[in-house]
């Protein structure tokens, strides 16, 4: 959905928005957030001084890829999130960079909910797996021998190398 700006500029925005369908290349490289399955967004936008004012809520299904085990969960959020839409960066409000004469919905709304997930995001049963092909667990102990017994150059493995 695009709101014109013109529009807040005259009087308050009211949004009670069912954003069924958002398009996948809008969190293409978002990890861990995979999918926006269903999300409704709710708020007023006004205008104040040189500054778009966003009162927003947002309540969605998402899904996320597990950190533990990458594999894909859903899960339900809610977001309430009050900030500052600026035309340009002017040192003084705190918020979101929108140039142009049109506010992007789903591009917002996509951002508020990249911004507020955790930095490691776990299924509620995910535990973090005790071994596994290509690595494992070490004690403290047991990293700083492993690394003793490996030092040396990086080049070392090139000595075998059969380059004709």
């Amino acid at each position: 959905m695009r709101i014109a700006k013109s529009h807040i500029f005259e009087r308050a925005y009211l949004l009670d928005e069912e954003l069924s369908f958002l398009d996948p290349s809008l969190f293409a490289d978002s990890y861990p957030l995979l999918g926006i399955d269903k999300c409704h967004v709710k708020g007023e936008l006004s205008k104040e001084d040189k500054l778009i004012k966003a009162d927003l809520s947002i309540a969605a299904t998402i899904t996320l890829e597990d950190s533990y085990t990458a594999k894909p969960f859903k899960k339900k959020i809610s977001l309430e999130e009050s900030f500052d839409i600026m035309e340009d960066e002017d040192g003084e409000g705190e918020g979101f960079i929108v140039p142009g004469k049109a506010i992007e919905l789903e591009v917002l709304v996509v951002d508020l909910i990249r911004f507020s997930l955790p930095m490691v995001v776990k299924a509620p049963d995910s535990k973090l797996p005790s071994s596994g092909e290509g690595y494992s667990i070490l004690s403290e102990e047991e990293a700083k021998k492993s690394q003793n017994q490996s030092e040396g150059s990086p080049f070392d493995v090139l000595k075998d190398l059969d380059v004709q």
